[in-house]
């Protein structure tokens, strides 16, 4: 019987929002498939969360009936509670494969505050994106991730760059200074 592997579980509250919980489950990338199982304080709301790779949501389940976007935004809307992520990677799942696409980022740069649609979620600019590309052909990721985030990494990317190169050539100096050691003291 395959196993389910638990990968992280801890509290919602104000300092750990389902916004840092998502950002934590992103790191998670090589889990084909996980799942975000969410209860409110005394179980008062539950349900599940599927993601795929650690950046698409597929599907939303409430253990009280509803699914899909409505689910998931009832989920995530929670500020108080319990979280576990499981892996599933071995485990069919069916009844997550409710034909979404939701990149994790999206939720995150939408939170704390999720629109009632899922319409909304995607925005008309992201759905044209997506029809435009044709069957076949890889989207740039650019392409993929909305303008936001990609400025919040681009950010990064910059921020960075100095630390990495200053990491890079004071590595490449220190290397160099023990060659240059091992060569003059070699035996002769």
């Amino acid at each position: 019987m395959p196993k389910v592997k638990l990968l992280t579980q801890g509290k919602i509250w104000a300092n750990r929002t389902t916004r840092e919980i998502l950002w934590s489950v992103m790191k998670y990338k090589k889990v084909a498939v996980g799942v975000l199982h969410i209860s409110g304080p005394n179980e008062t709301i539950e349900g599940d969360i599927c993601i795929h790779n650690g950046i698409f949501v597929v599907g939303g389940k409430l253990s009280k009936g509803r699914d899909g976007y409505d689910a998931i935004r009832s989920l995530l809307n929670l500020k108080e509670g319990k979280f576990e992520y499981l892996d599933y990677s071995d485990v069919d799942v069916p009844e997550f494969n409710q034909g979404l696409k939701i990149r994790l980022t999206q939720l995150i740069n939408k939170l704390p505050t999720l629109p009632q649609t899922l319409d909304e979620l995607m925005g008309a600019n992201t759905l044209n994106r997506m029809r435009s590309f044709e069957a076949g052909q890889a989207p740039s990721e650019e392409a993929l991730i909305d303008k936001e985030t990609f400025a919040q990494l681009q950010s990064w990317e910059n921020r960075t760059m100095r630390l990495r190169a200053a990491a890079f050539w004071g590595l490449f100096v220190v290397i160099s200074g023990i060659a240059g050691l091992l060569y003059y003291f070699q035996p002769r």
